[in-house]
């Protein structure tokens, strides 16, 4: 009898052990997946969420079931770029641009190969022996990933939007210069992501007027003049940027040319990350939680 009161309470102990490993694992698992992070993944739509990640710059663009990343932000952000990626049930991205060879821009992109299929890499055929570049690089190799460099006018789709290439110099002498920067057109509307760039990329060529930009150099004064606003004349404006940097970024000279276009302006450092939605008519734009 009392080997029988023994037996039954080692298997109550079992039971138990084995029902707090199970809500251990649950726990996990609900830790791994982030379901903190709102599901905003919606295929009908344009989706671009210009992520809050201080003094850098990182963009998703996500458009029927294809994915662009544009810049990966600075070292610290690469894990939870993953994080928030990874809640949307992404496990693909399609291209990944490498707008220039900064560690504000491409820090984070070493953790994006690690933990994603990835399609093309796109980047400037330029040289900066930065340890963030570095690491970029080496995880390529060990994921035998090459990159692809383009050219001016190259074009490429993203679901059903179509991009271009309107400017990459892989002879620059400012790093800033050789930066990719991408035109995007979504039915009637039209997005241009200026990467770094400045004066001198924006006075090479020739700019259509574009629904929605996102500002050069995270609104220093070297870029967005005023011979450019008035060129491309976007209605909507968005600046990444830190709060309280030491560079001053924005700068109040953008800013007022900026409001001389009677552009809305939106800014990470006072808004947080941002989506903005698109039917192919209008942009809305939200914001939005993607950081723990």
């Amino acid at each position: 009898m009392e080997k029988d009161k023994r037996n039954q309470i080692l298997k109550r102990i079992a039971s138990i052990s084995i029902l707090i490993l199970l809500i251990v694992l649950l726990a996990l698992i609900s830790n791994v997946t982030d379901k903190n992070f709102e599901y905003i993944v919606d295929e009908s739509k344009l989706q671009i969420i210009y992520f809050d990640v201080g003094q850098a710059d990182s963009t998703l663009i996500m458009n029927n079931g294809k994915t662009i990343l544009i810049d990966g932000g600075n070292d610290s952000d690469g894990d939870n770029l993953v994080k928030y990626i990874k809640s949307q049930e992404i496990s693909e991205i399609d291209t990944v641009i490498a707008t220039h060879l900064h560690a504000d821009h491409i820090g984070g992109l070493d953790d994006i190969i690690d933990n994603f299929d990835i399609g093309t890499v796109y980047m400037p055929d330029t040289i900066n022996t930065d340890k963030q570049v570095e690491e970029f690089l080496d995880t390529m190799e060990r994921k035998n990933l090459s990159y692809e460099v383009p050219e001016i006018g190259e074009k490429f789709k993203n679901g059903l939007a179509d991009c271009e290439v309107m400017a990459i110099d892989n002879e620059a002498k400012d790093i800033n210069n050789s930066s990719i920067v991408i035109q995007m057109n979504y039915l009637e509307q039209s997005y241009l992501f200026m990467g770094d760039s400045e004066k001198e990329v924006e006075d090479s060529r020739e700019w259509s007027k574009v629904n929605v930009l996102k500002v050069g150099h995270h609104g220093s004064n070297t870029s967005s003049t005023e011979k450019f606003l008035n060129q491309v004349k976007p209605e909507i404006t968005i600046i990444s940027v830190g709060l309280n940097n030491q560079y001053k970024h924005p700068s109040v000279e953008v800013l007022n040319r900026l409001k001389n276009l009677h552009t809305t302006i939106y800014r990470t450092d006072e808004d947080g990350s941002l989506l903005l939605e698109s039917d192919g008519n209008q942009n809305i734009i939200k914001k939005i939680k993607t950081n723990n």
